[in-house]
């Protein structure tokens, strides 16, 4: 595996500082200005912006340019693009506007989808923080609409998906706003990026948030807490905490196993959410067990107090065997390894060490 295929496997994992060790060497080692330069450059951007390092990005703002530039209009309409994010994270929104509308330009000059597409996504960030005219902000949604189906990434389907909830949270419309989310949040699952999961459930919940649904908006803020690593997710993690303090919540992110019994879901630190609505004997055992770590349930128990029978090998024998193995099946990290539910001489019982909350 090549630098660049290494970095942006790393990046797609969330692992932003190895990705970057790999992506600055790509950088400052390939032979001349390519595709995959300037993907890499992007990552890099992300990854500064995300990291919160104002230096090191500001030192690949000032080596790109040169390099960039012997693209013609393809590089410039990118360089801009970068310019305009840093602008953005400086607060320079006026800049930024006009750094945005040059990338565009450069980008229709070149006629590239992907590009053009980028330069697109500024412009409808950056006429969101400005609150520009309505029509002007539908114009280029539509224009972007109509790349994305072109160019079939799913990324920028993604992102597109979520510019949009911002415009229907702008525009007062919640229902409309939460739709967007969670068409964005199928693709996700088919996309495979730690940090598009984690910032498309963080959105989900400050939806339900502004929505007043407080209960629903702490159960997704903690799930996007939790898988925000603030060693690789500085700023998102951050956002998180922000946000699951206004829901009022303190953030769970050191825990293993979170069970909401009211909403009747429960997190794992690393599978995220687990629906257990229709499950009952699960959200049953799952309530018993976590109430009681580190102590064993015989089988006897366990019929008594899940189906509120006197056991009988011949009945429970099976069905305590596969309630076992599915609840497994869904909270183990490690199908090949029981981290949590563990058997004893004495019965079942959830490892002592597991970091648990019941809300």
């Amino acid at each position: 595996m090549n630098l660049f295929d290494l970095g942006q496997s790393l990046y797609n994992q969330g692992e932003f500082c190895r990705a970057l060790d790999a992506l600055e060497k790509f950088c400052t080692t390939c032979d001349k200005p390519n595709q995959n330069y300037i993907e890499a450059l992007l990552i890099r951007l992300r990854i500064y912006i995300e990291l919160e390092d104002s230096e090191r990005r500001s030192r690949l703002l000032s080596e790109i340019g040169p390099e960039l530039k012997t693209l013609g209009a393809k590089g410039l309409a990118t360089h801009r693009y970068l310019l305009g994010y840093h602008a953005l994270t400086e607060f320079r929104d006026q800049d930024a506007s006009q750094l945005f509308e040059e990338s565009l330009a450069f980008a229709l000059e070149c006629q590239c989808y992907f590009t053009l597409a980028q330069a697109l996504f500024g412009c409808v960030h950056i006429s969101s923080i400005l609150k520009k005219s309505p029509n002007e902000f539908a114009a280029k949604i539509s224009q972007l609409e109509l790349i994305t189906q072109q160019i079939q990434k799913t990324d920028l389907q993604i992102s597109l998906l979520l510019l949009k909830a911002n415009q229907a949270l702008a525009q007062k419309q919640n229902v409309q706003a939460i739709e967007y989310a969670w068409k964005a949040y199928d693709l996700v699952k088919i996309y495979k990026n730690h940090y598009y999961v984690v910032s498309v459930t963080a959105k989900i919940g400050h939806i339900y948030l502004l929505s007043g649904d407080n209960a629903t908006a702490r159960i997704y803020l903690n799930l996007a807490n939790r898988l925000a690593d603030p060693n690789n997710f500085k700023r998102l993690a951050k956002i998180t905490e922000k946000l699951l303090r206004a829901a009022g919540a303190e953030p769970t992110q050191n825990y293993d196993l979170v069970l909401d019994l009211q909403k009747k879901v429960l997190i794992e630190r690393h599978n995220g959410l687990i629906e257990l609505k229709n499950q009952f004997i699960l959200m049953d055992l799952m309530k018993l067990l976590m109430s009681n770590p580190g102590v064993a349930f015989s089988k006897e128990e366990l019929a008594e107090k899940l189906w509120q029978q006197k056991y009988n090998p011949i009945i429970h024998d099976n069905g305590i065997y596969v309630t076992i193995k599915r609840i497994r099946n869904l909270i183990e990290p490690n199908q090949l390894q029981s981290t949590y539910i563990q058997r004893s001489r004495q019965g079942y019982l959830l490892n002592k060490d597991t970091k648990i909350s019941i809300v």
